[in-house]
C-alpha cells in the first residue's frame, strides 16, 4: 500500500520515466532543491530538461507543492505553470512542516541563510493558495482530494459520499473553522 515517491533529485528524464515505469506516482517538492543533472552537456545556445520539466511530461503522477507565502520554496508563477502544464486534479498541497527551527519568517524556517522546512501549518497553505487567486473549491481538492487520489484512498477520505469515513470541517470563505467532525462524530 506504500505509493512510491520522487523528488529532490538532479535526475535525468530517462531516470524520471524509469522510476514512473517502476511505479512511481507523486512527485514531493516539486520545483523546490531540485535541478539538472546533465547540464554540462547541453549544447551551445540551448539548455537540458531539469527534474521538475521531466516530471511533467510524465502521466499520472501527482505533484506536491509547499506553497508558502512568499513563494521561498515555490515561486509563485511557477505554481500556474504546473498548473498550466499537468492540469488543477494533480496538484497537492503540503506544508513541509517540521516545528521552528532558527532563523525565519511566519511560514519559513532557515537555518545558516538556507531554507530548513517550514512551520507553516495546512490551513495557512490553504489560505496562500487563495491568496494567489486559487477558488476555495480549488483549495479543497488541493487539500483534500487530490492528496487522497495520490495516495489511493479516495474511496475512503477526501470527499464526502456515502460508505467514507466524513472527516468534515465546516469553515467560511477565509478558512476560519467553525466546526470539525472526525470521523463521523
Amino acid at each position: 500500500g506504500i505509493v512510491p515517491a520522487i523528488g529532490h533529485s538532479e535526475a535525468s528524464y530517462q531516470s524520471v520515466h524509469n522510476a514512473v515505469e517502476n511505479g512511481a506516482k507523486i512527485v514531493t517538492h516539486i520545483f523546490n532543491a531540485t535541478g539538472c543533472a546533465d547540464e554540462k552537456n547541453a549544447y551551445l545556445g540551448t539548455r537540458n530538461m531539469n527534474f521538475d520539466e521531466a516530471c511533467m511530461l510524465e502521466t499520472g503522477l501527482y505533484y506536491e507543492v509547499i506553497n508558502d507565502s512568499k513563494g521561498v520554496h515555490v515561486r509563485h508563477e511557477m505554481i500556474r505553470l504546473l498548473e498550466k502544464t499537468v492540469g488543477k486534479d494533480r496538484i497537492v498541497a503540503i506544508s513541509d512542516c517540521c516545528g521552528d527551527i532558527q532563523e525565519g519568517n511566519e511560514d519559513v524556517n532557515f537555518q545558516n541563510g538556507e531554507i530548513a522546512g517550514s512551520r507553516m501549518t495546512m490551513r495557512n497553505a490553504a489560505r496562500n493558495f487563495l491568496a494567489i487567486g486559487y477558488s476555495l473549491i480549488d483549495v479543497f481538492n488541493f487539500t483534500s482530494y487530490n492528496p487522497s487520489k495520490a495516495i489511493h484512498m479516495e474511496n475512503k477520505v477526501g470527499s464526502l459520499s456515502e460508505g467514507r469515513l466524513a472527516n468534515i470541517l465546516i469553515t467560511d470563505d477565509l478558512l476560519h473553522s467553525a466546526k470539525i467532525f472526525v470521523p463521523g462524530q
